[in-house]
Parts: C-alpha cells; structure tokens; sequence
C-alpha cells in the first residue's frame, strides 16, 4: 500500500514512472521516477512511519551514477539523500568491506551499537545483546 501511495503522490506532483520492482547493481530498488526537470530519481520505500538513518544508509548503497537523485519514501513523505549522505555512506560501506578481507577475525569482534538496530539484532556474541534495553546512542558514544 505504501508503494501506491508514493507512486501516486509522485504522479500528482509531474513525475513519470520508469520502474517498479527492479533489481540493479545487486540491489532491489523499490521505484524510479524522472523528475519534471528530467533527473532520474530512485526512491527506497518503507512502510515506517517515521525514517531513520537505516533506511538512509540502504538507499545510500544502492546508489549508482546515473541515478540524479537517491530519495527514502514512506505513505507521507520524502527525504532526498544529499551527495555528501551517500558519499559518507559509501565510504563507510568500503572501509567496511576491506576490513572484511583484510582482518575478519577483527571484524567478526567488533560492535557498533545502533539504537535503529540493537533492538533486533541477532547477533548473540555482540556485548551490547545482553542489555538491549539500555542501548542508546547519544553523540556518536554508548550510554547506559
């Protein structure tokens, strides 16, 4: 249903539907547009009420260059990544990998808490697991 409502929000506003559903580059992108102005425009879609940096950094990752714009939809609103967003991402995305190849038994001991995540992650080994309900991040650091 949300997917409806962004498609139809954006048909209103002048914008023509190239795809839905597609996959690209290993990624599933929800929807693309072209603007009025011409810009290609890829729209991530959550059914969330309210968008968090998760849903910022998955849309940031699917980012291609011939996408003009990188947007996060859900039923009321859209959030149109900056360059400098996806930038931060991306490179975060491959200083992440490398440490992968490189060191995996340093990267298999290493925990960032993220209040978007904590919550539901799996990962039993992760320290912080044992006390999801006091996670919190506040200013880039852990609080308790």
């Amino acid at each position: 249903m949300t997917v409806v409502k962004v498609v139809r929000r954006h048909l209103k506003l002048g914008y023509r539907l190239l795809a839905l559903e597609h996959f690209e580059n290993g990624a599933r992108i929800d929807i693309s547009f072209e603007t009025p102005e011409g810009r290609r425009r890829m729209n991530e879609v959550k059914s969330a009420k309210n968008l968090n940096e998760v849903h910022f950094n998955q849309a940031a990752l699917y980012w291609s260059p011939h996408w003009d714009e990188v947007a996060v939809s859900n039923g009321e609103k859209d959030v149109i990544l900056t360059e400098d967003q996806i930038r931060r991402v991306q490179h975060r995305a491959e200083i992440t990998r490398q440490l992968l190849i490189s060191r995996p038994d340093l990267a298999a001991s290493t925990f960032t808490p993220n209040e978007a995540v904590c919550g539901t992650c799996v990962n039993y080994q992760c320290p912080f697991v044992i006390n999801r309900s006091a996670v919190e991040l506040s200013n880039g650091g852990l609080k308790t």
